[in-house]
This record gives structure tokens, C-alpha cells and sequence, in this order.
């Protein structure tokens, strides 16, 4: 008895294999600059270094206005430098800062007191009233506006966090250098003229 065998069927024939992947993109070719075009860019970096040469004004580099920058404050009389020390002039000095940062800062100060304190430059009270070390006027104006910055941020933050740090450091970007000369100097400011008992 013979087997039967099943008729061969046609298989299908295989797919060719996929090509790889970015094999059908088109290469791009980078086609060497030629004698005109190298010539060009000669012309033109020529021109460039000679404009530079001419109008180095227009190659300055310019400061950008920083962002949230506060105004500038009212010029320091300079006749508020005085060697006696007279804690009813330091007010009228210190107070005018106030006045001007107020606006700045965006508090409202009650009371501006004027002392000589033996540690402190500044300090503020709940009630929102700030004192001052009288021995202030001395300093450069950079530093006496940052104390008194320093303290009208208070007002906002009565303590000493990071975010009294930031709104400290959003009116007065450069606070950390001021306070170091502050800390540097503070035994010069109290040596510079004698102690005075009076407060305003």
C-alpha cells in the first residue's frame, strides 16, 4: 500500500530585509567653499576688525539695568558728617532714608528712633518702630541705605529667614558687601567720635 504524499505548496518567498534605520535619508554633503566664497568672508572679517577699529564704542559692553532695581535714593547732604555728633541731625539724615526706602520696600514706618547702641547699627520693634545707631551718618551712603533696607524688610519678616534674606537681597543686590565693610569698619565708626547719651 503506497503512501500518499501532499503536493509541495508554494511557499511565499521571504521578504527582503528591512534596511537600516536612516539608510533611505538623503546624506547631506558639505561642498568645499570655493576661492569666491572664502574670499567673501575675508572681505567681511576685514571689515568687521576695522569697524571695531573705527567705533569701539559700538563693541562696549553696556551694564543692563537689573531687574527690580529700586530707584536711586536721594543724595547723602554731605554736612551731616559731622565730628561732635549731634543724635537730632542723624535723624533728620536717617529719617530721609527711611522716608525714601518706605516707598520702596512698600511698609509704612512708625517711629524713627536714633540711639547709640554699643552692638547694634539697627533694630525693629513689633510695634514697627526702627531705631538707629547714630554713628550710621559716618558710613558711606551705600551702607547706611542698607541698614536701614535691612531694617524695613523687618517689617515684612520679623525674623531672619530665607525669605527675609531674598526681599533683602531684592532691594539691595549687593547687601552682602555692604555688610562686610559694616563689619570690618565698626570699630573705626565707634572710635570716631565720642559716645553721646542722647537719643531722638
Amino acid at each position: 500500500m503506497s503512501s500518499s504524499q501532499e503536493p509541495e505548496r508554494d511557499r511565499p518567498a521571504e521578504q527582503a530585509a528591512a534596511p537600516a534605520e536612516g539608510a533611505l535619508r538623503p546624506k547631506q554633503i558639505q561642498l568645499p567653499l570655493t576661492e569666491r566664497a572664502g574670499a567673501m568672508l575675508k572681505d567681511v572679517a576685514h571689515f568687521l576688525e576695522s569697524l571695531k577699529q573705527v567705533h569701539p564704542e559700538l563693541y562696549e559692553e553696556k551694564p543692563r539695568p537689573k531687574p527690580n532695581a529700586p530707584p536711586p535714593p536721594p543724595p547723602v547732604d554731605q554736612s551731616v558728617l559731622w565730628p561732635e555728633g549731634d543724635p537730632a541731625r542723624a535723624k533728620a539724615a536717617i529719617s530721609a532714608r527711611v522716608e525714601h526706602f518706605s516707598r520702596v520696600v512698600g511698609v509704612r514706618c512708625r517711629r524713627v528712633c536714633i540711639k547709640d547702641q554699643r552692638t547694634l547699627w539697627g533694630s525693629c520693634t513689633a510695634s514697627g518702630q526702627l531705631n538707629f545707631n547714630w554713628r550710621l551718618v559716618l558710613a558711606p551712603p551705600e551702607v547706611l541705605d542698607y541698614v536701614v533696607i535691612h531694617e524695613l524688610c523687618h517689617l515684612k519678616e520679623m525674623n531672619h529667614s530665607k525669605r527675609f534674606w531674598h526681599l533683602v537681597n531684592n532691594h539691595c543686590p549687593d547687601h552682602k558687601l555692604r555688610r562686610r565693610w559694616l563689619k570690618s569698619n565698626s570699630e573705626a565708626l565707634r572710635k570716631a567720635c565720642p559716645s553721646s547719651s542722647s537719643s531722638a
